[in-house]
């Protein structure tokens, strides 16, 4: 399974989704099955474009991650990537409504947010117990947004991406980044 955090065309937003089967609020990294005789970033091309209409140019993974109960029973290998956007008007496809609920950007200091608020307990009770309202959640919008947990490579994917924008926007400080 091709996992993808996809990054903004000027380096500082991720592209997160959340799907219809999601407990309301849960956005994650865009995934999906790796067809075969494709790449994984042939896949993470596909998917991405097809769960939000961004067309993704570079991809590099990341990690992989054993996931020993997937969606058909058996054990599945996620791999993460980190994907590079080459448009970021987001559109999903029409195959892809009935699956998709929302695909937004959220900014760095969001996704950082979310990430140390995914390390409460707070939040894996939430998924546990979708009627339990959690202690500490961010609102966007009026929602309550929250992320997956340390125990997914989405999470370490994400966190990357955030350290990565850091180390950029620090080279860009101190004068250490040509731009055209």
């Amino acid at each position: 399974v091709a996992i993808a955090c996809v990054i903004s065309q000027d380096g500082n937003k991720c592209l997160l989704g959340s799907m219809k089967r999601s407990p309301t609020g849960f956005y994650s990294c865009l995934s999906g099955f790796i067809e075969q005789c494709e790449t994984i970033q042939e896949a993470v091309r596909r998917e991405v474009y097809e769960e939000s209409g961004i067309k993704v140019g570079k991809v590099e993974l990341f990690d992989s991650q054993p996931w020993p109960i997937g969606r058909g029973g058996g054990g599945e290998l996620m791999i993460g990537a980190i994907a590079h956007s080459i448009d970021d008007r987001i559109e999903i496809t029409v195959g892809e409504k009935d699956i998709v609920a929302d695909v937004r950007w959220f900014g760095r200091d969001d996704i950082q947010r979310f990430l140390e608020e995914s390390s409460s307990s707070s939040v894996s009770r939430r998924l546990r117990n979708p009627d339990q309202q959690p202690q500490q959640v961010t609102y966007l919008d009026d929602i309550q947004v929250y992320v997956t947990g340390q125990y997914a490579i989405a999470h370490h994917v994400m966190r990357e991406v955030v350290r990565s924008v850091d180390a950029r926007n620090t080279r860009m400080s101190q004068g250490n980044v040509m731009t055209n």
